[in-house]
């Protein structure tokens, strides 16, 4: 969504569609772009698809006024997410989701990796050896880094 606005709603100062504009031809077609019935409208019959954002987290700051659409454009990623209803089903509430345990997920994640570390000593003191001569071509044949 950010990226086809960035790409189609105009150059430097002079916009060719407002956010809101774009946000709401998202809602409308998102739907069909990606091959999913129903018409991405909040009615009976349609998929009950509904995202929630934590607009006071969002902007947290308040300095200035900032519309809504702004700061969805500007800020928003999945850790502002409040609720996501997929299908009717509750997906995310509060924050977190319904029917996974991400953090003992995580938790399972480390333990794994921490006991296949010793297994790769090996490849860790190839990198270390091999590190400064790929720095070094990045540096020097395609000038970044």
């Amino acid at each position: 969504m950010r990226l086809g606005h960035f790409l189609h709603g105009g150059w430097g100062f002079d916009e060719t569609i407002s956010r809101e504009a774009w946000l709401e031809a998202v809602v409308a077609n998102g739907r069909i772009a990606n091959g999913v019935a129903g018409s991405g409208a909040l009615q009976v019959g349609e998929p009950a698809d509904i995202l929630v954002l934590d607009l006071a987290r969002l902007d947290r700051d308040d300095v200035l006024p900032v519309g809504s659409a702004d700061l969805v454009f500007a800020r928003a990623t999945a850790a502002y997410i409040d609720q996501l209803w997929i299908a009717g089903r509750p997906v995310v509430r509060n924050g977190k989701l319904t029917s996974v345990d991400l953090e003992a997920s995580h938790r399972a994640l480390r333990e794994a990796y921490r006991g296949k570390i010793a297994s790769r000593q090996s490849y860790l003191q190839a990198w270390r050896e091999l590190e400064p001569a790929v720095a070094d071509y990045y540096r020097h044949q395609l000038g970044c880094c």
